[in-house]
């Protein structure tokens, strides 16, 4: 007999079983529905599928960054751009992850806040504690999330992330977290605390612990390449290695910047080796033209290429057109990735048509066909663009490519030699033939390294051929640029091959390798400049954060710029947190210390900017020592001024002279400066330094918002003028009201606060509008003398130099009718 407690029971256990049944974890729905959406949208790649896409002009980069602003973006996200879809997802994941702890969908919620992914918005609030949660659920068993959890802590969150700071800074804990990831396999943490270990960034300096660490990377990577890509033909990728501040003229501006730019894979117009150039054809030197790319399409019907260029010229530039067009499907560029499908199509229609009218070409045309023939013939060689490599043809074509060189004797040829020496090598086993056509390329501009590579591995095994020495020519294949060489230098430099053996010099190698693996080590850079092209910098600046803390210079640098970028002159600076500001300077500096001297210059300026002008000092004096022009100006102006320094205008002068030594076309700027130079000197001489000022306000609280500290130009003319009316009525008030000594005191001071902001106005120092107007009054004195010299028939002559054209006629008609006319000559300098 069932008793009603019994019965009750039995009945709230069904209900508990089907309302579990109803209530079920979501995940393997959700699974299904995001296996049906895009996870990520490649731009570049989309770029590619067209034919005729236009070169990548730029990107909009954000100056200011406000929490609250970036807060807001993101409800009007959700509220306008989410899809029922994508609502109902992330539904779902909300649930699994919340009500059932799912750690898998609590990762998916992590990841989508931080890489938008399914088009999602940023968020690095959210994903943070996502993280948290999911490291919880895992113990910390998972290597990936523990390691963006460290960025996370590194980075503080990039100091805000998407609305609120919940992620406090802290190197302490971001390194414990470094060194759990690592020892969990994470080759990134391990490339961090190499990093960190090799330049002494939070950690005691230390190139043992650095060798063992980038060693240890070294080795996994050269295990993933198979032997043929190793040996062979090592793998191409697209690099994005490049600092964004480079497609507006670098961090300092044109002309102005001291190292080189990273942007090498734009759209090429003209030869790699210049244009025009010298080469010998039939043993005489010719000087060859070159022209513009045109568009090509293929038409399906009969397999012809259609030139969409019309004009007279277009059939005899038409080869030409057609190899760069080819050569750049084949190698791509930032805003577009290879197609070598179609850069094949293009080679192999054009050695159809070309190969018959061989002998009807002219010598710039045939130049051209060769360079069409190697890079045909090296694809067949890879089977780039085709199923796989076809070794007969690619020897077929190369030979054919060599002889036609043989008319033209120039700078063709190099290719279609490194690809026979590879093919008779490793392929047919003729290493002497391999060795000559090694050795007729090694000169090349085609070489990058890969010629001295193989001989430096035939001198071991052969050394009766007596090739070289395998070191030397290792090292020369390690200094082009050769991935594989930077490997094998590093192995025989730590095995002592030479006799010597540093420490840090091996690490730097192993370092250098572990780097330019960037397809492995470094996929986050394609992400990033994905995401500055689709207008979605927050993104971007997490991406280059993290690879800025496995140590990409270039990533230090674009980081940086996206935090804080100077502004330009009567710009107020960006409006940005204080936290991101002071990661901006950490960036820029560490950039700086890799060799970035242009990255040194900026984080002085931003020291400056927040009137620390000690450090700012200290900056310039390292990029002054690598010879940048900026650096050295800079330290001119801050001995001129006393800022940072005693004032100085003997050592002012001399800075600006090296300016002058080091680059002439700064000769107006230094002779002015220096001009100024004196007139400060003269008028501090005859004042008996009594002039107090010449230089900027006293320096404030460093740690302020540099907009909290900085008035726009208008607002300060603005307020001068008020002062200025209301000067005598607030004296005359001030006096009659205060009679004691105290009142006196702080009317004198509040007078010396106002000529101190009265001397710089529109951002403009006292002794720079002094030294323009001495230059509009020398130039209004030159317009008023020619003028009455037209008039007057006076000979006017400024250094010896006649002002009017006229005036040695003007005067022998004055001489021949009666007294001399005046006779001017005006004489100006520069001191």
């Amino acid at each position: 007999m069932i008793t009603p407690l019994l019965y009750l029971c039995v009945i709230s256990h069904a209900i508990l079983l089907i309302r579990a049944d109803s209530i079920a974890d979501p995940w393997p729905k959700v699974q299904n529905l995001l296996s049906s959406i895009p996870k990520f949208r490649d731009p570049m790649k989309e770029a590619a599928m067209e034919a005729n896409a236009d070169e990548f002009v730029g990107f909009y980069v954000p100056m200011d960054y406000s929490p609250r602003n970036e807060e807001r973006k993101y409800q009007l996200i959700w509220q306008n751009e989410i899809s029922d879809v994508q609502h109902q997802i992330y539904d779902m994941l909300v649930q699994s992850s919340e009500q059932f702890n799912n750690s898998e969908a609590t990762y998916v919620l992590s990841q989508i806040h931080l890489w938008n992914y399914y088009d999602f918005p940023h968020n690095l609030t959210l994903a943070y504690e996502y993280l948290e949660k999911f490291n919880d659920l895992t113990h910390f068993t998972n290597h990936s999330a523990i390691f963006d959890l460290a960025v996370m802590y590194s980075t503080g969150g990039i100091a805000s992330g998407g609305g609120r700071t919940v992620v406090p800074q802290d190197s302490a804990r971001a390194l414990l977290y470094y060194q759990r990831a690592a020892e969990l396999g994470n080759l990134k943490a391990k490339q961090v605390l190499a990093h960190k270990y090799y330049s002494g960034f939070d950690v005691p300096r230390n190139f043992n612990k650095a060798l063992v660490l980038y060693r240890d990377i070294a080795e996994t990577l050269k295990k993933s390449y198979s032997r043929d890509e190793w040996d062979i033909v090592f793998p191409i990728w697209e690099s994005y290695n490049v600092r964004i501040s480079d497609f507006e003229n670098g961090l300092l501006g044109k002309g102005l910047n001291s190292i080189p730019f990273s942007t090498v894979r734009k759209r090429t117009s003209r030869p790699d080796t210049g244009a025009p150039f010298i080469v010998q054809i039939n043993g005489a030197p010719t000087t060859l033209q070159f022209e513009p790319i045109g568009r090509f399409s293929i038409n399906g019907n009969d397999g012809q290429i259609i030139d969409e260029e019309d004009d007279e010229d277009a059939s005899e530039r038409r080869i030409i057109r057609i190899y760069y067009a080819a050569w750049n499907d084949y190698t791509g560029t930032y805003s577009q990735s290879r197609n070598c499908e179609r850069a094949r199509n293009l080679l192999e229609l054009t050695y159809k048509e070309f190969e018959p009218h061989i002998d009807n070409l002219d010598f710039l045309q045939v130049f051209y066909y060769i360079r069409c023939l190697q890079l045909l013939g090296h694809m067949h060689f890879t089977g780039e663009g085709f199923s796989k490599p076809n070794i007969p043809m690619a020897e077929e074509i190369l030979s054919k490519a060599l002889t036609i060189s043989a008319k033209v004797d120039g700078p063709v040829g190099g290719k279609a030699c490194i690809d026979l020496g590879l093919i008779n090598q490793y392929i047919n086993g003729n290493v002497s033939k391999a060795i000559s056509y090694y050795k007729r390329a090694i000169e090349t501009r085609a070489n990058n390294g890969i010629v001295e590579f193989q001989l430096s591995k035939l001198a071991t095994l052969l050394p009766e051929e007596n090739i070289g020495d395998p070191f030397n020519l290792m090292e020369t294949a390690y200094l082009k640029g050769f991935v594989p060489a930077i490997y094998e230098f590093a192995v025989m430099t730590e095995s002592g091959v030479n006799g010597k053996h540093s420490v840090e010099n091996t690490a730097y190698l192993f370092k250098k390798f572990v780097n330019e693996n960037e397809a492995i080590m470094a996929p986050e850079l394609r992400i990033a400049f994905a995401e500055l092209i689709s207008d979605r910098s927050e993104v971007a600046l997490w991406a280059y954060s993290q690879l800025a803390e496995q140590g990409y210079e270039t990533a230090q640098v674009s980081a940086a710029y996206l935090m804080y970028q100077l502004p330009y002159e009567f710009e107020d600076p960006p409006r940005t947190t204080t936290p991101r500001k002071t990661l901006a300077i950490s960036y820029y500096t560490r950039a700086f210390k890799q060799g970035n001297i242009d990255a040194g210059v900026v984080a002085g300026d931003i020291y400056y900017q927040m009137q620390n002008y000690s450090k700012a000092i200290a900056l310039y004096q390292g990029a002054a020592l690598k010879y940048s022009i900026q650096a050295i100006w800079n330290l001119g102006y801050m001995h001129e001024n006393g800022l940072g320094v005693n004032k100085d205008f003997h050592l002012a002068k001399r800075y600006y002279d090296q300016v002058l030594e080091h680059n002439y076309k700064f000769y107006l700027a230094s002779k002015l400066s220096v001009l100024k130079l004196h007139l400060k000197s003269w008028l501090t001489w005859i004042t008996r330094e009594k002039v107090n000022y010449w230089a900027p306000k006293t320096p404030v609280n460093s740690s302020e918002d540099t907009h909290h500290q900085t008035t726009s130009w208008y607002t300060q003319l603005t307020n001068i003028l008020q002062r200025m009316r209301h000067k005598e009525d607030t004296e005359r008030t001030t006096e009659n009201s205060h009679k004691d000594r105290t009142a006196v005191q702080n009317r004198a001071a509040h007078r010396d606060q106002e000529e101190q902001e009265t001397s710089e106005i529109l951002g403009f120092q006292v002794e720079d509008l002094i030294t323009m107007g001495c230059i509009l009054g020398i130039f209004l004195l030159s317009i008023l003398m020619s003028t009455l010299a037209a008039r007057r028939g006076w000979n006017v002559r400024f250094n010896d130099a006649q002002l009017n054209a006229n005036g040695n006629q003007q005067q022998q008609q004055q001489q021949a009718q009666g007294p001399p006319g005046w006779d001017f000559n005006v004489q100006i300098f520069a001191i």
